[in-house]
C-alpha cells in the first residue's frame, strides 16, 4: 500500500470521526517514529513494517470500529474525556510475548477477533484468530 493510498484512507476515516464530532488521533512526529523503530530492532531483531511507519505519520494509532492499532506509546484517544487509551507499541508487545503462541512476533494491531502480527523469526505478516 502506498502512502497516498494510506493518506486517502485515513482522510475519509478523519472525515467520518468529524461528522460525528470524534477526532483522528493526532500524528506522531518522525523523532518518535524513529525511536520506535530503533527500540523494536534493538528488542525484537526486525524492523517494523514501513507501511506502520507511514500510518504513524498520519495518525499516532487508532481505535476504529474495534480495530485498535497500537501508537508510538501509550496515549488518551482523542476527543474523549474519559479515561480511555490506545496502547503504544512496545507496551502492547511487552504483553504479548508472554503469550506462548505470539512470543515470536510483534503485534501492530488488535480486534477482539484478530490479531495483525509479524513473525520475528521470517519477517512474515500474518492476521491470527486470537484463541486458536
Amino acid at each position: 500500500m502506498e502512502y497516498n493510498e494510506i493518506n486517502e484512507l485515513l482522510g475519509r476515516m478523519r472525515k467520518k470521526k468529524q461528522d460525528h464530532l470524534r477526532y483522528m488521533q493526532y500524528p506522531a512526529n518522525k523523532e518518535e517514529v524513529y525511536q520506535l523503530f530503533r527500540s523494536v530492532q534493538k528488542q525484537y531483531n526486525t524492523e517494523l513494517s514501513p507501511v506502520y511507519r507511514s500510518i504513524l505519520l498520519l495518525t499516532n494509532g487508532f481505535n476504529e470500529n474495534g480495530v485498535i492499532l497500537y501508537g508510538t506509546k501509550t496515549c488518551l484517544i482523542e476527543g474523549y474525556k474519559k479515561d480511555m487509551h490506545i496502547e503504544g507499541f512496545l507496551e502492547a508487545n511487552e504483553n504479548w510475548k508472554h503469550n506462548i503462541d505470539f512470543a515470536n512476533h510483534i503485534v501492530y494491531a488488535e480486534s477482539d477477533t484478530y490479531l495483525f502480527a509479524q513473525s520475528s523469526k521470517t519477517n512474515l505478516y500474518s492476521c491470527n484468530a486470537q484463541g486458536d
